[in-house]
């Protein structure tokens, strides 16, 4: 009788660990009501089973804002889940603990975490978490874009923007292709700024994200003011931007 409970149990455990990973995404916050209810388990979790516990909260912390203070227990999963994860979990262990180095100032560790992320991927699983992989690639981009490596950001902006797609995520999709344009900007290639913005725009305003693309044209507009023939646009752009936006809500 004892087995057979304890077996309910840990399948009670595991079903409240799946529904907080499926809301991880979009409700982070909902996600980590659950898990910290379900920490209240903790003592009678598995060694196993805690490091993925451990691992989604984590996450979920991550998801939230939260700042890392310290790298110890990203480290401690990063080195579980290589010897006893599944693809996904050492993915995500690895892209937790650059975060962590991120956090931290750590920027060459870092980059080397995302790689080590990228390493582990098989995007030929069926389960693959392309999400995870393409927020691996926009935080190797705000690295570059801090050290001002250009070319590096617009690729690894490029790569996020690519999987993203991928995990059907075409807001964070567009919205890496979108800011990329400040790096064309920066190595004065602003024609290609303007048509990627002008791009990215149409596209947010196909998807229905209509205050994503009005945040855009503010950089749209800074382009045409720089031109005396160009005013008449950005005089329509502000008009727009002052009608639609929230931010005088």
């Amino acid at each position: 009788l004892l087995v057979v409970v304890a077996c309910g149990e840990r399948r009670e455990y595991r079903e409240a660990l799946s529904r907080a990973e499926a809301a991880m995404s979009e409700h982070p916050d909902s996600a980590l009501l659950i898990l910290d209810s379900l920490g209240q388990h903790e003592q009678e979790f598995g060694k196993h089973f805690r490091m993925q516990y451990l691992l989604h909260r984590l996450n979920a912390e991550n998801k939230t804002s939260a700042k890392f203070t310290s790298d110890s227990l990203a480290k401690v999963l990063a080195d579980h889940f290589d010897n006893h994860g599944t693809t996904n979990e050492r993915v995500l262990a690895h892209y937790l603990l650059g975060r962590a180095y991120s956090d931290k100032g750590e920027s060459p560790q870092a980059i080397d975490s995302y790689q080590d992320a990228i390493d582990a991927v098989d995007t030929t699983a069926a389960d693959f978490d392309f999400y995870t992989l393409g927020s691996v690639y926009s935080q190797m981009a705000e690295i570059y874009r801090r050290q001002l490596l250009l070319t590096n950001e617009i690729e690894a902006r490029n790569k996020a923007s690519h999987y993203d797609f991928r995990a059907n995520k075409p807001k964070w999709a567009i919205y890496n292709q979108a800011v990329s344009a400040g790096a064309y900007i920066l190595i004065n290639k602003r024609d290609s700024a303007e048509i990627i913005l002008k791009t990215a725009i149409e596209q947010f305003r196909k998807f229905g994200f209509t205050q994503q693309a009005l945040r855009f044209s503010r950089t749209l507009i800074h382009l045409y003011t720089e031109s005396p023939q160009r005013l008449t646009e950005a005089k329509a752009l502000m008009d727009d931007f002052e009608a639609k936006s929230d931010l005088f809500d």
